[in-house]
């Protein structure tokens, strides 16, 4: 799942396993950010910057990745895949005529 802010994947975080909160001696050890739910601690999100990953208490994990590139610049790099694939489709078209 990929969502365009930190803010949208902690409220689906938040709507997985509900309200959470820092644990802050796991984020000590472990480096980065982790939130407990309160309802349960065995559940947990993991905030490792560019994604959160959610672990929920039936052992199953899932990974939010947080694009926040600002719209301009993907709207630039579309461009530019675009414009790979017309290169790729000129240069066989080229190879086609050079070879017949």
């Amino acid at each position: 799942m990929i969502v365009s802010s930190t803010s949208k994947a902690f409220e689906i975080a938040y709507g997985m396993i509900g309200e959470y909160e820092l644990d802050e001696e796991s984020s000590k050890n472990a480096g980065y950010n982790i939130w407990r739910a309160t309802a349960d601690s065995r559940e947990y999100l993991s905030d490792l910057g560019n994604r959160l990953e959610v672990n929920t208490k039936d052992g199953k994990s899932l990974n939010i990745w947080i694009d926040n590139k600002p719209k301009k610049i993907k709207e630039l790099e579309t461009k530019v895949s675009e414009q790979e694939l017309e290169i790729i489709k000129l240069k066989a078209k080229l190879y086609d005529l050079l070879c017949c």
